[in-house]
C-alpha cells in the first residue's frame, strides 16, 4: 500500500533529522495530509483509474492498525530499541 510507504518515509525522516521543531512536524503532517487529499481527488473522478478507491481501502479498521504497527515497528526500529 502506497500510504504506508509514504507514512513511514515521512516518520523516518523527521526521526532521522533530529529535528523536532514545530515546523518539520508540521511540514511532516502537511506531506502526508497531502497524499490523502491527492489520493481523494483521483478517486472522486470516473476517468482515473482510481475511481472508488478511497472509500474501497480506508473505511476499514484493519488498515488503520497494519499503519500503526509498521509505523511504530519502524520508529522503533530506528530508535536502537
Amino acid at each position: 500500500m502506497f500510504c504506508a510507504i509514504v507514512i513511514i518515509v515521512n516518520v523516518k525522516v523527521l526521526i532521522n533529522s533530529f529535528q523536532y521543531t514545530f515546523w518539520s512536524v508540521t511540514l511532516v503532517a502537511i506531506s502526508i495530509l497531502s497524499f490523502f487529499a491527492v489520493f481523494a481527488l483521483f478517486s472522486s473522478f470516473e476517468f482515473m483509474s482510481t475511481y472508488g478507491e478511497l472509500g474501497h481501502t480506508y473505511n476499514r479498521t484493519q488498515i488503520y492498525i497494519t499503519l500503526f504497527f509498521f509505523t511504530s515497528g519502524y520508529i522503533l526500529i530506528d530508535s536502537g530499541l
